[in-house]
Formats: structure tokens, C-alpha cells, sequence
């Protein structure tokens, strides 16, 4: 079996994941597909492709779904939750066997990414679903020559950007073209306690660097959001020479050939400016400042620092 050599952005969200995804496709050798991991359900509701098109009607993905019906009835997100990202990550760094129902969803998967690098002609694909548990399982299927790039930012920028999400009422009134799709985002029915992110950043970054230092390895690089967009040249010719390919910063027309799924709103605009979103520092009020020591973050954020200085040597393909 030939495997898929997949380039998978995992991290928590509000990390500028979309960003990097863009940025990475910029490359004419890398094709972005955005957050793969809500697939079927753009799918079932044939909701539009960054092309602009219904993902039905795209160019790229009609004929892949005409080729693989079963994507339409296979969640290929194998499920989410915290527990189970928490879990197959333990079972990541075991090296346990997937179940036959996983690997029937990873086949799926297979067949999806398989067939965009055919059709694109890309030596990778991105897939910035972020979600630990199901890196943890597309690395298991043996599937994919995956590599894993952890992407990080300050627990207060999350906490700070979470803080301004709109109430779903609030935001279908501003957009009503997205009311149909605001349903299916319960969370932003009320805004989560500031204790509930930082716990969860702390989780979701201290998993994903256990699974990284003893699983992944090579396959493995953390990236500062912060040094991303403050030297994105710099920080990308890294990138680039870690994967062996010329990525550069995406100019300005580069989002409009995308054929992205999921995702923050951006991928379809053009990216005419890469900055640091710092507003934090300036507006952040006083009690997630202290929470953020309170809760021990600061400790987590030291562990992504050492291992964001680490230079690893390129990944073999294929190994």
C-alpha cells in the first residue's frame, strides 16, 4: 500500500491554524484541504468550497466524491470529545492496533487525501483539523507518511479570542448567510469560563507533546504562532527546509485556487498581511491574568518553548 504523505497541523483551536494552513499551500507542491476533519458533514450539507462553489459542484471534489460515495455516510472525524483525543493519544504512544471500525475510517480517509494528490499533483496534503485523536488514529492506520506540526499560542491569546465570540443569535444576524450551518455550533450557545480553556490548552498541549517527543518524533515540530506571524519568512523557510519543499508566505491571490473544508472564515479572503494578533496584552483583563499562573499554564508554555527550540532532521519519506 502506497501511503499518503499528509502534513497534519494539530493544536487547540484559535491558534491560527487556518493561517498556516494557507501559508503551507502557498507552495504550487502542497494542496491545503483545511479542517478535513468536518468532511462529511460539508458533505451532507453541501456547504461551499473555498473555490466558492457547493463541494458537490467543486472541481476537485465532485469527482473524488463520485469516486468515493462512502464518504458521504463515513464520518471520517472518527468522533471527537476530549476523553477520546486524550485516550487515542495513550494509545498513540503504546502503539496499539486500530479497531476494525477505525481502520474502515481510515481507509476512507486514505482513499479522500489519496485521490486529491492525484488529482493535484501535490507532494503533500495539508489537513489542519487540529484534532489530536484523529492524528493519533491516521498515524496508527499506517496509512499516511505524516508529518506533524504542532502549532502553539499563548494561552492568553486563546482565552482573549474566545472571549470575543459572538453569541450564535448575535452572529447569524450579521451573517445570515450562515445561519443554516450556526446550528450545527452549539458552543456558541455561551462563551466558556476561563478556568475551561486554560485546563484545556494545558491538556490538549501536554498530550500532543507526550505523543510527539516518543511517538512522532522526526514526524514531529512545534511552531510559536507568535514567531509564525511575527518572522512568517524566517519561520517558514524552517518549515521548508524540514519538508524539503519551497513554502513560502502566500501572496495575496493564493486563496483563491483553495479547496479548503472547515475552518476559520479567512481561507476566503486573500491574505494580504501576516502579523501578530497581540490584543491581549493590551485589553486582557486582570483575572485571566492571574488564572493563567493560578492554573499552572506558564509551566505547559515553558515545555513548548524547549521543544519549539528543537531542530529536528528532516523525516525520511516514506519511513
Amino acid at each position: 500500500m502506497e501511503r499518503t504523505p499528509l502534513i497534519y497541523i494539530v493544536g487547540t483551536g484559535r491558534s491560527g491554524s487556518t493561517l498556516l494552513d494557507l501559508m503551507l499551500a502557498a507552495d504550487p507542491h502542497v494542496t491545503g484541504v483545511g479542517e478535513f476533519s468536518n468532511f462529511t458533514d460539508w458533505v451532507k450539507q453541501d456547504d461551499p468550497c473555498t473555490c466558492g462553489r457547493p463541494v458537490g459542484a467543486c472541481e476537485l471534489w465532485g469527482p473524488i466524491l463520485a469516486a468515493v460515495p462512502e464518504a458521504a455516510e463515513v464520518d471520517v472525524s472518527f468522533g471527537v470529545g476530549l476523553r477520546r483525543q486524550l485516550s487515542r493519544a495513550l494509545r498513540c504512544i503504546l502503539g496499539a492496533s486500530l479497531t476494525a471500525e477505525e481502520q474502515a475510517t481510515a481507509r476512507v480517509n486514505h482513499e479522500l487525501l489519496r485521490r486529491v494528490v492525484g488529482a493535484t499533483g501535490s507532494a503533500y496534503v495539508v489537513d489542519s483539523s487540529k484534532d489530536l485523536g484523529r492524528a493519533c488514529l491516521l498515524y496508527l492506520s499506517g496509512r499516511f507518511d505524516m508529518h506533524i506540526i504542532h502549532l502553539v499560542r499563548d494561552a492568553r491569546g486563546v482565552v482573549f479570542s474566545r472571549s470575543k465570540t459572538k453569541p450564535r443569535e448575535q452572529f447569524v444576524r450579521e451573517r445570515p448567510d450562515f445561519a443554516e450551518r450556526a446550528e450545527r455550533w452549539p458552543e456558541r450557545k455561551r462563551l466558556r469560563p476561563t478556568g475551561y480553556t486554560y485546563r484545556r490548552w494545558m491538556a490538549f498541549n501536554a498530550a500532543i507533546l507526550a505523543v510527539g517527543v516518543t511517538r512522532w518524533r522526526r514526524h514531529y515540530r512545534l511552531v510559536r504562532y507568535e514567531r509564525l506571524a511575527a518572522e512568517p519568512e524566517r519561520a517558514m523557510a524552517e518549515i521548508r527546509e524540514w519538508l524539503g519543499l519551497a513554502v513560502h508566505v502566500a501572496p495575496a491571490e493564493a486563496a483563491i485556487d483553495a479547496h479548503n473544508i472547515g475552518g476559520n472564515r479567512m481561507r476566503f479572503k486573500p491574505v494580504t498581511e501576516v502579523r501578530v494578533d497581540d490584543e491581549w496584552r493590551r485589553s486582557l483583563g486582570k483575572g485571566p491574568r492571574a488564572l493563567y499562573a493560578l492554573y499552572g499554564v506558564p509551566l505547559v508554555a515553558a515545555l513548548c518553548n524547549v521543544v519549539a527550540r528543537r531542530r529536528p532532521a528532516p523525516p525520511t519519506h516514506g519511513a
